[in-house]
Formats: structure tokens, C-alpha cells, sequence
């Protein structure tokens, strides 16, 4: 794999940030979203009232909008953690839904279509590089990629919200996804697989001096 931007000295924040815009958008260029696992979300099992949520065929959208706001790492130093810090206008996850639970002493089942948007989520991957050496050619070999995702703010639709106090079931379903901030951890499973393949193949072809010029 040839770099697919210009190299930059390691530690130059502002050319990587633009070095990384570069290559994401050479990895977004077919792509419209993502598919992600199956969501559960779980009745506490020892409170009266209480929500169990399934998401099911979920999709997500706007990911491929994303940009490098902040580096970290990518230095002289190859074994310490690196981090790309991104971020987005918002992010939109389509999925069938299906409820059922006990609110305000009502039984509730219903399923439809749910729309979860997250406004300007910030999002980091962070990578645990390891240094490998191919003859006499140094190598960045991430050890560990993961994700952590904060959005500034959440708003959802669900068709069907027809049984029982709509109010009291909406409060119901706020106080859900609030106490259950585990769907924006699964939900960006997918993307975590993505970016660590990529991330794998790109630092396995190229050097970490032909992906950085020496400082």
C-alpha cells in the first residue's frame, strides 16, 4: 500500500489531523453506513415498573462525515498509546424496535421503526502500538484498537408509542436510554471492527517512516 497522503513530521498535530482526514475519506468512499449487532437493553429485574428494549437490524449513518480533531503520540516513540480524537455533526441509528414492560402498573408491548440520533458525538481511537521491525524497517504494530464515544446530546422517535400514559411512557423510555448509556458502547462495536482493520492494514504496509518523516 502506497501512503495515501503526504507524510508528516512526527509530532506535526496539524498535518496529521489533515493526513488523517485524507485516508478516512479514502475509507468512507463507498460507504453509507454501517451495520450493527442486535441491542438489548434489559428489565431490571427487581423494580416494579421497568422497560426491556430489543433493536434489532440496526443501521447507522453519518460516520463517514467524521473529522480528526485532536492527535495524540505519533512521535519519535512507536510502544506508547496513540489517539485520534473525532468529531461529527451527529450520527443517526435506524432499527426495528420491540418494548415490553410494566409502567405506572400498566403492561406495555409494542414494536416499530426507532430513529436514535446523537448530536455532535465525539468520538476517539485510541491504538496501543507496539513496534515491529521488518528487516531493518520499523513498524507500527497496534497491539490494541478500541473506541469510546460522548455525545453532546440524544433524541429518538418511535413509531407505535400507542398503549397506556404516552407521556408517562415516553418519561419512561428517556430515563431507559439515560440509564443505559451501554447502547452507544454496542452500537459503535461496528465501527470499532472497521477502523481496526483499517488501521491494521495501514501501519502492516506502510513504515512508520514512510507513513512519518523523520522529526
Amino acid at each position: 500500500m502506497r501512503s495515501p497522503a503526504p507524510n508528516c513530521s512526527k509530532g506535526d498535530k496539524e498535518c496529521l489531523k489533515n493526513y488523517f482526514l485524507i485516508v478516512l475519506r479514502a475509507l468512507h468512499q463507498n460507504y453509507e453506513g454501517a451495520s450493527m449487532p442486535t441491542i438489548r437493553i434489559k428489565k431490571d429485574a427487581e423494580a416494579t415498573d421497568g422497560l426491556e428494549l430489543i433493536f434489532e437490524n440496526c443501521f447507522l449513518f453519518g460516520i463517514q462525515k467524521s473529522t480528526p480533531v485532536n492527535i495524540k503520540g505519533f512521535t519519535e516513540t512507536i510502544d506508547q498509546k496513540h489517539q485520534i480524537d473525532f468529531k461529527l455533526s451527529r450520527t443517526i441509528l435506524l432499527a426495528d424496535y420491540q418494548m415490553e414492560g410494566v409502567v405506572l402498573g400498566q403492561k406495555i408491548k409494542c414494536n416499530g421503526r426507532a430513529n436514535i440520533t446523537y448530536v455532535n458525538p465525539n468520538y476517539n481511537v485510541m491504538i496501543e502500538g507496539e513496534r515491529s521491525m521488518k528487516g531493518n524497517v520499523a513498524y507500527l504494530s497496534p497491539k490494541k484498537i478500541f473506541t469510546s464515544v460522548r455525545p453532546e446530546s440524544m433524541y429518538f422517535q418511535l413509531t407505535n408509542l400507542t398503549q397506556g400514559d404516552k407521556a408517562a411512557l415516553t418519561q419512561k423510555v428517556i430515563d431507559v436510554f439515560q440509564e443505559n448509556n451501554i447502547i452507544l458502547q454496542r452500537e459503535f462495536c461496528a465501527i470499532n471492527r472497521m477502523y481496526k482493520s483499517f488501521f491494521s492494514q495501514l501501519f502492516d504496509e506502510i513504515s512508520y517512516n514512510a507513513f512519518l518523516t523523520a522529526a
